[in-house]
């Protein structure tokens, strides 16, 4: 009896081994959720339409039952896991969810970040009566525009001289004011009273000489309707190509006004032998009683060397408070550039904040950046390696997703240009002003870039 279970036990475990190999020959299907790419269009780029087709592959081992997006079912549209829907979208960033569910429950979920600006070029009724490029333009109080420095050609000397055009004509001559410094490549930062400080600069498009810097500080004083030179208690203010951002303090009542000078081609040692280079600081200076007194330099392992580069204000200042875009590119030759691109926070609580980004989608330098009401922040044209190649493309900055997004080459600048300038017209009007085009052509033309209005 002992033997015939010990046979029966054999056989059984025969029979168990033998269904278990069975079993292993099945194939084994892995539960693995579907993945999702994008079809169409290019997320990658600005949506200049309001409604799109979004369309989309899921895809799996196993088979996809559903597609939803922000909750919504998509339609299957083939059986190879092409799924769409029609989005209609609102103006600047729109997140869209997409869940993907398979058929033994498994799930994969993407959030897709898509910007939608209409925008368009047109030519704008301002001219130049000569070419010029490397000057500033900045909006006076009262709506008119300050035209100040610049030269006719890369290669040439700076001019000293601003044009004053009326905002009540733009198309009409302008009435021209004599600087005491001819300059380029500087800055002129409207201040709170309505004045106009200009900083640096030089007299050449590329200095290479601590003499083709300019040291003279000087101001446009509306009231009076002249240049005048601004005394600077301190270092004196050696740097072309840099940025200066505006921060006004408001304490005890008063304003009190400081600017922050970054980067630049400069002097880069000071003592005990000056010395030319890219700096890498961060100088502060307030202007009170009508000087320009340094408050001192600050260094730091987030203080890049850079110039050419593009400022622009995210959010700007509040209380003591205020964000700012910078980005640019520095070539050393035509494949040899690095490009840089961060926010930066400046406040009176917290003092000074990098967070590095993605750079552009294109290394650009000599470029000009607006923002526009809704915070966005346009680049526009620039150049790469030499002064003789020129740039029409345009990009958008959103620093609530931190990216940058191109246009398609059809929404593009009307003119490739580069040492133009940016400035902010009517809300969603930007003004594009001169410049250096193909081969450092000097520009004496300007355009607009028109933003439909955000719809109520």
């Amino acid at each position: 009896m002992v033997r015939k279970l010990h046979s029966l036990a054999r056989r059984f475990g025969l029979l168990t081994s033998t269904i278990a190999m069975i079993g292993c020959e099945r194939p084994f299907i892995e539960l693995r959720p579907p993945d999702i790419e994008v079809l169409s269009p290019d997320l990658d780029v600005v949506q200049t339409e309001r409604t799109i087709t979004l369309q989309i592959r899921a895809t799996s081992l196993n088979e996809v039952e559903s597609v939803l997006m922000n909750g919504l079912p998509m339609t299957q549209e083939s059986s190879d896991g092409i799924f769409a829907i029609d989005v209609k979208l609102g103006r600047g960033v729109t997140s869209l969810r997409i869940q993907a569910i398979g058929s033994r429950g498994t799930m994969r979920s993407d959030t897709l970040e898509v910007v939608f600006l209409p925008g368009e070029s047109d030519i704008a009724e301002i001219r130049l009566p000569a070419p010029r490029g490397g000057h500033t333009a900045t909006r006076l109080l009262n709506g008119d525009l300050l035209v100040i420095g610049g030269s006719e050609l890369p290669t040439r000397p700076a001019v000293g001289e601003a044009l004053l055009f009326s905002a009540a004509s733009l198309s009409s001559s302008p009435e021209t004011i004599s600087t005491g410094t001819p300059r380029m490549e500087h800055t002129a930062t409207r201040l709170p009273n309505g004045n106009v400080l200009i900083i640096g600069g030089s007299t050449v498009a590329e200095p290479t000489l601590i003499e083709q810097l300019v040291e003279t500080v000087e101001l446009y004083q509306t009231g009076l309707g002249k240049i005048l030179a601004v005394p600077v208690a301190g270092d004196p203010v050696r740097r072309s190509g840099h940025t200066t951002v505006l921060f006004p303090v408001r304490r005890n009542g008063q304003v009190e006004v400081f600017l922050y000078l970054y980067g630049g081609f400069g002097d880069v040692a000071y003592r005990p032998v000056p010395r030319m280079g890219i700096r890498a600081d961060l100088r502060v200076f307030q202007f009170r009683n009508d000087s320009l007194v340094a408050v001192g330099p600050t260094f730091g392992p987030f203080i890049e060397a850079i110039a050419d580069h593009a400022v622009a204000a995210i959010r700007l200042p509040v209380g003591s408070d205020a964000d700012y875009l910078f980005g640019g590119a520095y070539f050393a030759a035509e494949d040899n550039f690095d490009t840089f691109a961060f926010e930066s926070n400046f406040s009176t609580v917290t003092g000074i904040r990098i967070d590095d980004l993605d750079p552009m989608s294109q290394p650009r330098t000599g470029h000009a950046a607006g923002r526009m009401v809704d915070g966005e922040v346009i680049i526009f044209g620039g150049r790469t390696f030499g002064r003789t190649t020129a740039m029409g493309s345009i990009e958008v900055y959103y620093s609530s997703v931190k990216r940058f997004f191109p246009f398609r080459p059809d929404v593009s600048m009307l003119q490739e240009r580069w040492g133009h300038t940016v400035t902010n017209w009517d809300g969603d009007r930007i003004l594009l002003l001169g410049g250096f085009g193909f081969a450092g052509a000097g520009l004496t033309n300007s355009e607009w870039f028109v933003v439909e209005p955000r719809r109520q």
